[in-house]
């Protein structure tokens, strides 16, 4: 993984967040403690240890927008992140005020059904993905307006039907509720409509960059998924408050 995102993100400069000797590093530079570290100029590579008391991941996300503001066109990085729905809220504002975005979204399974394995334990043994993760990216600013730059405004988000009531449920939704909104998303005419059934017509309902797994579309980059959506669909805003 670290490679394939080396060449798109990077190359890194830094490894944000590493042990004492710097045994789980990916670059030969490499911070123990990043929190004490300049990070501007730099493009850093920052995969977070998911339980500590010092180096939270929410410290380490201050720490980047803190550096970012100082230097906003000179600074990069890259996020590996879990999944952890319940603080994800706190997260997103943090990468609003830095232009960060969600790129990847690895499974915990492939799409055959296998574990996906990402991290070794210290014996060398290859680890099960506990949860999702996320690769975020935060790019330069400059960098950032221009990709956000469009030469055409998106459709405007649908505002009936089953998914657009799935969206205002003012509780927690349930991944049945979700699953059967998505349903509906995949019946309702359009390009995402025409994309489902193309795929599901294809051999073994798989090309070089979609599939279809358990009924759900999804968009296949260097082994990974991502949920696809239409440009119109209110489950977008779901996916983005979860």
């Amino acid at each position: 993984m670290f490679d394939f995102l080396s060449q798109e993100y990077g190359p890194f400069e830094v490894d944000a967040c590493c042990d004492l000797g710097g045994k789980n590093r990916q670059v030969n530079r490499y911070w123990t403690d990043c929190l004490k570290e300049n990070w501007r100029g730099l493009k850093v590579w920052c995969n977070p240890p998911f339980s500590s008391n010092h180096l939270t991941i929410e410290a380490v996300l201050r720490k980047y927008v803190e550096e970012w503001r100082l230097d906003p066109e000179n600074i990069s990085a890259l996020f590996v992140l879990p999944d952890f729905h319940s603080r994800m809220p706190q997260w997103r504002q943090l990468f609003r005020s830095a232009g960060m975005r969600v790129e990847y979204i690895i499974p915990t399974h492939d799409a055959q059904g296998e574990p996906v394995q990402m991290f070794a334990a210290p014996d060398g043994a290859l680890l099960d993905l506990p949860w999702p993760l996320l690769v975020v990216y935060a790019p330069p600013a400059q960098q950032r307006v221009k990709r956000e730059r469009r030469t055409s405004s998106p459709p405007p988000i649908v505002r009936t039907g089953e998914a657009a009531s799935v969206r205002d449920i003012h509780h927690q939704i349930s991944g049945g509720q979700f699953l059967k909104a998505l349903q509906a998303e995949y019946g309702r005419p359009g390009p995402l409509q025409t994309l489902m059934k193309e795929i599901q017509e294809a051999p073994h309902q798989r090309t070089r960059d979609f599939c279809v797994v358990g009924n759900v579309l999804w968009r296949v980059s260097a082994g990974r998924y991502q949920l696809v959506l239409g440009e119109d669909s209110p489950l977008r805003e779901v996916v983005l408050q979860e």
